[in-house]
């Protein structure tokens, strides 16, 4: 998280030069931060500076095998779409169990599995197993960890 912390303070375009990893990881720390400071997924969805992550968003819960909360992040993003189009047709789209949420029940949704459920570890794995994506090389191809 401070590799990309600081990578996006030294860098406008540093989104592009993360990993998949980094990117997966970084993502969800920021709707996590979004989230935790009480303002909810929609502020997340309506930020500019989550711009980057939000064309794959979902495959970012998808690729720690958070399928559960994937689905509660692709159904904001269509409610999402739905508020700043006003097309109320894209409601097809979304999950049945989801139609009638509004983002503060979607928002409870989210942090009700990503706490009630063993995310931190699915998190922790996916780290692990991908653990060669978070080291950065040196100009020597030295390493250096991240």
């Amino acid at each position: 998280i401070y590799q990309c912390l600081r990578k996006e303070d030294e860098d406008d375009n540093y989104f592009q030069h993360l990993s998949e990893a980094e990117k997966t990881i970084y993502a969800i720390y920021q709707v996590n931060q979004t989230v935790s400071s009480n303002a909810g997924l929609r502020s997340f969805f309506i930020s500019p500076a989550s711009e980057p992550f939000l064309k794959d968003l979902v495959t970012y819960y998808k690729n720690i095998g958070a399928f559960d909360v994937a689905e509660v992040v692709r159904n904001a993003g269509i409610l999402n779409k739905i508020m700043e189009t006003d097309d109320d047709s894209l409601e097809k789209d979304m999950s049945p169990e989801y139609v009638t949420y509004n983002f503060s029940d979607l928002t409870h949704e989210y942090v009700t599995l990503v706490v009630g459920t063993n995310f931190t570890t699915k998190m922790a794995q996916y780290v692990e197993e991908h653990k060669e994506e978070f080291i950065e090389r040196g100009a020597e191809d030295e390493t250096v960890s991240r």
